[in-house]
């Protein structure tokens, strides 16, 4: 797979300031450093992961992932938010 690849080339693009972040900010703190966690040890279902903000700890919704190269549907349970 070259997603982990371009992964890691995006996040030191953002580092440097050449590329947006692909997250919304912390709803809590406004953080932009919004890293990735991962819950336990791998089982059946996969890696229990979410992400979170280092600024805070808030953290978004965890569900299993195949890797943690492979962070596509925690990335989309992050970004997909209800406004209140």
């Amino acid at each position: 797979m070259t997603y982990v690849p371009q992964r890691m080339d995006l996040q030191l693009k953002r580092k440097r300031g050449i590329a947006p972040s692909p997250f919304l900010p912390c709803p809590f703190c406004g953080g932009t450093d919004i890293e990735i966690v991962v819950f336990d040890h791998r089982d059946r279902e996969g890696l229990p992961a979410a992400r979170q903000c280092s600024g805070c700890g808030c953290q978004g919704p965890w569900d299993y992932i195949p890797n943690e190269g492979c962070t596509t549907l925690i990335d989309k349970l992050w970004n997909d938010r209800v406004a209140l």
